[in-house]
């Protein structure tokens, strides 16, 4: 900040007036820490301070208060004695006094919103005047509260109910699994909302959930809490720090669950059905059993073994990847599954456990694309879950699907981070004709640069490709004429001509505009394509009649800006005959150190009302009955 205004051409010094004191609120962690070295906070004064000034919060204290360890020089000021001793043997006395000129300005320092129980400490400190243990900060007439939020709310600072209640209160009562219910219960906390009512009131009926899945995550109340636990340090947080209740030492591992969920009879009579129901071709025999032997063969201290699959839709990955699951387990030995993306994770369910590769390896994500230039110190953040860092240490075989949508510096951080990956086996599932990384205005060499491909250790690792169209092989008893068996033969035939980059011909449903062969680059147009120059026409052929109809399904309008989505969905709109609701938003500011009212009366509710920014809804939502809304938010992985 000095440094800002020094470049800005002010003076720093002497200091302005008036001046801005700052105190923080700490936690009973951060003081035990403190007291550890003899010394005290701001924070810790302000409880011990005398009874006759216990009626003052803690920017009041200080506006009026100082402290020091030395007997102050100004006679007849009011003066108070506080013994430490406890504390700081060498410095057994506080003195507080007051200062002849009060400060001007005493702000409490802001706490993130994602901090936890330090942030409704903060509130309370701010609002009301607490004293003596933290315990008794959290006594409101007479009622003893075991958190700060509950305190708050106690006090009178918290709304009544809040969206966060209401939504996981719905989601208790639909059909939404409890593997869902919890990852919305992990990110209404972290994102500040007041959810302890909530688990308190909905403890049995969560663990009643929980144990009516037993067969997938056990059936007790340390391994739910354990698997609520899991879900916060993959945050990054814990459940301590929001006033959860911690799982004890005797809380199953990962490991310990993963070995009740998947028992090695069971794994061996699953994977001998699912050989019987889908027997493994030719090409898919010699991989299964290469990996069998790579198992059998497998050693602590050998490089890393790398399989992949690259093949295309339809030729039985995920169900080889299934078997190739059952296969370790069946060995007594652990196989762990990931996916580049939510969706590729959510084929296998939930039975499998598979999770994103970010997840599931604790890859940092990088909003800066400047981050990647720092290759040599990406790293994924093994510390965050040490449980989760056991368990992937523990792991024999690796299933990475969609393997090559993730850019490579996620593997160079998977290899740096654990060990190289020494004495595991790798199994890549892909297929090169589908989505590459996606790489922020890259032109086409830094797409492929970003690939696996470009991957120092890509020539190691052993490729197949499953060739025979499982999907048309099944339909090859039925009326070889019979129109669907027809669009899938022709679908399959497209699919090979895009990932083989062959010629297009007319019976194609694609169209080729342009065909670069210097540059490798081929423009393709969809024949069901419509070019409109009047956006009235649009309209007209997207909802013939101004209603939708049955084909509606096939048609879509590509917008490449939001802006341009805003403006298609009002005209849509304007299509519904239905009256126009239109709902504002309540903007106000809140939880700010604003005694004089400056920034409330620079911020009013009117320049709120025009605050844009990413993740911030607008100040009007319309809508009309009949409207078709999507609220997206994927909570299963």
């Amino acid at each position: 900040m000095e440094a800002f205004w020094r470049i800005m051409g002010y003076a720093t010094y002497p200091s302005c007036f008036p001046t801005v004191h700052s105190t923080k609120v700490k936690s009973a962690e951060q003081m035990y820490m403190m007291q550890e070295r003899n010394k005290l906070s701001e924070f810790a004064i302000y409880m011990m301070r005398p009874v006759s000034l216990s009626h003052m919060k803690m920017t009041e204290f200080y506006k009026k208060y100082k402290y020091g360890s030395k007997r102050p020089d100004q006679y007849g000021y009011e003066q108070y004695e506080i013994d430490v001793s406890s504390i700081n043997p060498h410095n057994p006395l506080v003195y507080i006094y007051r200062m002849k000129k009060e400060r001007e300005v005493v702000r409490l320092s802001t706490v993130a919103w994602d901090a936890g129980e330090i942030w409704w400490l903060r509130l309370l400190t701010k609002e009301r005047a607490i004293i003596g243990t933290m315990r008794e900060a959290k006594r409101v007439n007479g009622v003893q509260y075991t958190t700060f939020q509950e305190a708050c709310r106690a006090h009178g600072l918290l709304e009544d109910i809040n969206e966060a209640e209401i939504c996981l209160g719905e989601a208790l009562t639909e059909n939404v699994t409890i593997y869902e219910i919890c990852r919305l219960f992990v990110q209404f906390t972290i994102d500040g909302y007041a959810t302890l009512r909530f688990f308190n009131n909905n403890k049995e009926n969560l663990l009643q959930l929980y144990g009516n899945n037993r067969e997938l995550y056990g059936n007790n109340r340390e391994s739910f809490l354990r698997h609520l636990q899991s879900l916060f340090l993959d945050a990054g947080k814990s459940m301590k720090r929001y006033g959860l209740p911690e799982p004890s030492g005797d809380a199953p591992t990962m490991l310990d669950e993963y070995k009740q969920k998947f028992s090695v009879t069971n794994s061996n009579d699953t994977l001998g059905l699912l050989i019987a129901e889908h027997p493994n071709t030719n090409e898919m025999t010699d991989l299964f059993n290469n990996i069998s032997d790579a198992l059998d063969n497998q050693n602590d201290n050998d490089q890393v073994k790398f399989f992949a699959i690259d093949s295309m839709g339809g030729s039985g990955k995920t169900t080889f990847a299934k078997k190739v699951f059952h296969l370790v387990r069946s060995k007594d030995k652990i196989a762990y599954g990931t996916a580049s993306t939510a969706l590729a994770a959510q084929v296998y369910g939930h039975e499998y456990g598979f999770e994103t590769c970010h997840t599931g390896f604790a890859i940092p994500v990088n909003e800066d694309d400047e981050d990647y230039e720092c290759i040599g110190e990406f790293k994924c953040n093994t510390e965050r879950n040490p449980d989760r860092t056991k368990f992937l240490n523990s792991v024999d075989l690796f299933i990475i699907d969609e393997a090559f949508s993730l850019n490579k510096y996620n593997y160079m951080a998977i290899m740096r981070s654990y060990n190289d990956l020494k004495g595991k086996i790798v199994l890549f599932l892909m297929d090169r004709g589908q989505t590459c990384p996606v790489v922020k205005f890259g032109e086409r060499n830094d797409i492929v640069d970003s690939t696996m491909l470009r991957l120092p250790w890509w020539n190691d690792i052993r490729r197949y490709e499953f060739s025979i169209n499982l999907r048309l092989h099944g339909l090859q008893h039925g009326d070889q004429n019979h129109p669907f068996v027809q669009s899938q033969r022709k679908y399959a035939d497209q699919l090979v001509k895009f990932r083989k980059n062959k010629d297009f011909d007319n019976n194609d449903d694609i169209v080729e505009l342009d065909n670069n062969k210097e540059t490798g680059t081929k423009f393709l147009m969809y024949k069901g394509y419509q070019k409109f120059t009047d956006e009235d026409e649009a309209l007209a052929w997207l909802y013939n009649g101004n209603v939708l109809n049955d084909d509606i399904n096939k048609k879509a309008i590509l917008c490449s800006l939001n802006s341009n989505v805003d403006k298609w969905n009002a005209k849509v709109q304007q299509l519904n005959p239905n009256i126009l609701h239109t709902l504002k938003s309540d903007n106000t500011l809140v939880d700010c150190d604003d005694p004089h009212k400056h920034l409330q009366n620079m911020l009013t509710t009117h320049s709120l009302n025009f605050y844009n920014k990413p993740g911030v809804p607008l100040h009007e939502l319309t809508l009309k009955v009949g409207d078709i809304c999507f609220i997206m938010r994927n909570l299963s992985v």
